[in-house]
């Protein structure tokens, strides 16, 4: 190996390779001999296009074709209140969701807010935010990928995120409802666990800023955090033991500010509150008032996902809302068992980031099997957004670990100096997939309330509100859930948010 000019920065996989480091050659795939692709400038922009453009196409068709004239409704147009209470009454709590409890913190309202205040108090606002989010938690994934997997892993990636881009839809991309909201940045807290184990210790409080983001605007979120969180900690904790190196203090430290920051409403909350939310959640998840699944009922819903059946290999829209999964036979998860067998070859002689992403997906699927498990109620299908996204993903690992097997067993092999027609396939692969995109994006139509009764609606709130007593005016939660309960916002929740301050 040559050794680089003085002055030079040596590329991040010759300086992670050393004696008890255990850090060993994280980018396997670029050697010093640069190729067509390995110099990366040209072929990332070429990667972030394709995969970005539609969520751009989408942001302007948002804004200008449908925003003018769009007014939320359903529990989007609660949402809308809710964004308008901030600022004039404290905001301490998720959605509403069901039973008596909402979802534990109002993380997803102060991110949305920002959009929303931008944009003039639209309900429009909402929507462009959301999408800011899904696509920032997209670039996120794709600029991790880059950084600890290489040039492979950023196009393995970026076909992975087109493809998903494609199955969920530009409904889902920009719509702020909370289940939806959830999915693409829980994918960004898996790679950022991934990079804090592949010893990038700044990622710590992006871990808890995104696992705290994701448990509060959905609940579900919950089991499928936790388990990784402790995966990548205790994997954290054996390479300072065995490096005998000193902890992360100062990253250990920002993310118990971040996590104190984004857990202080909620707790707010239960200590003034006259029922605590939290303390309602931990009594109806300790005794639920609907029969929760089995293992068995998990791991069929998990394995359908990994099949050559599943939704995400058609041209099926995630989120239809048809209301029951039903239950699914007994396939083959193909995916599933490609990863086992490339996972005992990476295990055994593959390096750090290839192991350290094999972890990390295998905690995420047990997390899947044990979410559905513990879930109580019905198997509706939005519960379930974030299944073909950790599919893909898994999908992507496989065709990373088969694309840099050869890397993988021989960290020094250099790779030949031609085009390398994988790459190119994954390339074209990526723009034909970006294409019809592009194209869904253009012709995207949102669900809107109707605008009769837009001056009459907002009228009869102020009317009704200072009827009613002043303590039930002041907990807004039990407002909002009296809203919903007497479908006032379901029928007119465009007209209602846009004409009321709460």
């Amino acid at each position: 190996m040559s050794r680089p000019a003085q002055g030079s920065r040596r590329p991040l996989s010759m300086r992670l390779v050393g004696r008890g480091s255990g850090a060993v050659n994280v980018r396997a795939d670029e050697p010093d001999g640069e190729t067509w692709y390995s110099s990366g400038t040209l072929l990332r922009i070429g990667v972030l296009v394709a995969v970005i453009a539609p969520l751009c196409v989408l942001a302007l068709v948002l804004a200008v074709r449908i925003g003018p004239h769009f007014a939320a409704g359903s529990d989007n147009a609660v949402n809308e209140l809710r964004l308008r209470d901030i600022g004039a009454h404290p905001v301490l709590l998720g959605p509403y969701a069901r039973d008596g409890w909402s979802h534990p913190g109002p993380a997803m309202y102060y991110l949305l807010v920002v959009g929303y205040r931008l944009t003039g108090s639209t309900s429009i606002g909402m929507y462009l935010t959301a999408l800011v989010i899904n696509g920032g938690s997209i670039a996120g994934i794709l600029a991790l990928s880059r950084r600890f997997g290489g040039n492979s892993l950023f196009v393995v990636n970026g076909l992975g995120m087109a493809v998903l881009i494609h199955h969920l839809g530009p409904q889902f991309l920009s719509d702020p409802w909370n289940p939806y909201l959830a999915v693409l940045p829980y994918g960004a807290f898996l790679f950022c666990c991934w990079a804090a184990v592949c010893r990038a210790r700044w990622m710590i409080p992006l871990v808890v800023g995104l696992a705290s983001f994701c448990v509060q605007t959905h609940i579900g979120c919950l089991p499928l955090t936790l388990p990784v969180i402790g995966w990548s900690g205790a994997a954290i904790l054996y390479q300072i033991v065995r490096d005998r190196r000193p902890p992360p203090r100062t990253e250990l430290l920002t993310a118990a500010i971040v996590g104190g920051l984004m857990w202080l409403p909620p707790v707010i909350q239960q200590l003034t509150a006259r029922r605590g939310n939290l303390s309602a959640l931990w009594s109806y998840f300790r005794h639920p008032k609907q029969p929760i699944h089995s293992v068995t009922q998990g791991y069929e819903m998990v394995a359908h996902s990994f099949s050559l059946d599943a939704e995400w290999w058609h041209p099926h829209r995630w989120g239809a809302l048809a209301g029951v999964v039903p239950q699914p036979p007994t396939v083959v998860p193909v995916v599933l068992v490609a990863f086992a067998a490339a996972s005992i070859l990476i295990v055994r002689r593959g390096p750090v980031a290839a192991r350290a992403l094999v972890g990390a997906i295998t905690v995420s699927i047990a997390s899947a099997i044990l979410t559905i498990w513990r879930m109580p109620g019905p198997l509706n299908d939005y519960r379930f957004g974030w299944l073909p996204m950790l599919a893909v993903m898994t999908a992507s690992g496989v065709v990373w670990f088969v694309l840099d097997s050869g890397s993988a067993a021989n960290p020094r092999t250099k790779t030949s100096a031609g085009p390398d027609l994988r790459i190119a396939a994954l390339m074209i692969g990526i723009a034909g997939v970006a294409i019809q995109n592009i194209s869904e994006a253009r012709a995207v139509r949102l669900e809107s309330s109707t605008a009769a009764g837009a001056d009459v609606v907002p009228t009869l709130l102020s009317r009704a509100r200072d009827a009613l007593p002043v303590a039930t005016r002041t907990d807004h939660r039990d407002f909002h859930r009296g809203l919903q309960r007497s479908q006032v916002v379901r029928s007119g929740g465009g007209p209602l948010a846009r004409g009321a301050r709460l």
